[in-house]
């Protein structure tokens, strides 16, 4: 949960509203190896974090296709 909770505590820094983060560790609940029963690098423990992003910000427009976009 350290990782998870770090990763909130500096996005609300940066200016995010604390109301609308959470920070969620799955810990022994969910896999935790890379890749289960390998040895050496291949067996390190899964540090990764995950960000969802659910909702736009009200007033936010939606994104206009590029210039570069085939069409």
């Amino acid at each position: 949960m350290r990782r998870a909770q770090a990763v909130r505590d500096y996005l609300i820094a940066q200016g995010m509203s604390a109301g609308e983060l959470r920070a969620v560790s799955y810990g022994d609940a969910r896999n935790r190896l890379v890749k289960p029963g390998a040895w050496g690098a291949h067996g390190e423990v899964n540090r990764r974090v995950a960000l969802v992003v659910d909702f736009a910000a009200p007033g936010t427009p939606p994104d206009a296709p590029s210039a570069n976009a085939a069409g």
